[in-house]
């Protein structure tokens, strides 16, 4: 979505979907760090987990009604913020190591 084209709305559309879909699916797993996280703190942990999760889907969801609008601008943004919760995401509750 660089240079966004409208003809191409209905391809950004299934795009938001299945990011949609896959956000959802990952919200009911737990992350790779789970295993490593103390017996006192895996609760908190989780649940911080499935906050991210929960912000990442409200993202995707605005992403979704900017290309509708063809809000083009707001819809890049949206697209650098969902990257941004991502990255966090990532960096906080995947593991470490490589074999993941």
């Amino acid at each position: 979505m660089a240079t966004p084209v409208e003809a191409d709305k209905q391809k950004y559309l299934v795009w938001v979907a299945d990011l949609k879909s896959a956000t959802e699916a990952s919200k009911t797993m737990e992350p790779e760090k789970t295993s490593h996280i103390p017996k006192d703190q895996k609760t908190a942990f989780l649940e911080g987990y499935r906050n991210k999760m929960d912000e990442l889907a409200d993202d995707i969801d605005s992403l979704g009604k900017a290309i509708e609008a063809g809000k083009w601008d707001e819809a890049k943004a949206l697209v650098a913020q969902i990257n941004q919760v991502q990255r966090e995401g990532h960096q906080r509750y995947r593991s470490e190591s490589k074999d993941h």
